[in-house]
């Protein structure tokens, strides 16, 4: 299976490339922790290079460049070991460049995702973060920034929980919700200086 393309099959959206990235990301960075088999860890490389060349992770529909950080956040942090100097600094640049620099303004300006309450806020607040906090020690005052931003914008989507615990947009989109709070919340505690 070759690496996946830069395709927006509508038109709009790179949302089914990303999910495809983060999901052999997971997938493949597993199979190398789980057997220490180096093809795996290759395969990898295939195909987060591929994406870390794109123009862009489509920051017009900025659910596709969280869901790629994301996948690059586990990329880099699950094979840090496997990846050469060369690798982790090419990784690096990716999620700096084409994720946490596209969110900064966002932050900054309380913009997007930033203040909205359905899904999309806890999904790239959780891509973003995820990003910034694997990065976190090369890149400190901006992953600091954008931990930040995460942790003021997030309330704004957990206050749809009231008053009953249920989510508005559904069950499907309440157990993303979940997901995305728990690996976000769960690296923030074990290995991030901004408690």
């Amino acid at each position: 299976m070759p690496p996946s393309t830069y395709e927006l099959p509508d038109g709009k959206r790179l949302f089914a490339t990303s999910r495809r990235v983060k999901d052999r990301a997971y997938t493949l960075a597993m199979a190398y922790r789980l057997t220490g088999d180096e093809r795996f860890s290759m395969r990898a490389w295939d195909e987060l290079l591929a994406a870390a060349n794109f123009k862009d992770w489509n920051p017009s529909h900025y659910l596709d460049t969280a869901e790629m950080t994301h996948g690059f956040a586990i990329g880099y942090d699950w094979l840090y070991d496997a990846w050469t100097p060369e690798q982790l600094t090419t990784l690096r640049n990716a999620i700096k460049n084409l994720g946490l620099n596209t969110a900064l303004p966002l932050y900054r300006k309380k913009q997007a995702f930033v203040i909205l309450t359905n899904n999309w806020n806890p999904v790239c607040n959780g891509g973003i973060g995820m990003g910034a906090l694997a990065i976190a020690d090369e890149e400190s005052a901006l992953a600091d920034e954008i931990l930040t931003g995460a942790l003021k914008s997030i309330p704004r989507a957990l206050a749809q929980y009231g008053p009953d615990g249920a989510w508005n947009e559904g069950p499907g989109y309440l157990l993303e919700l979940y997901h995305q709070l728990r690996r976000h919340l769960l690296r923030r505690a074990r290995i991030c200086p901004w408690h």
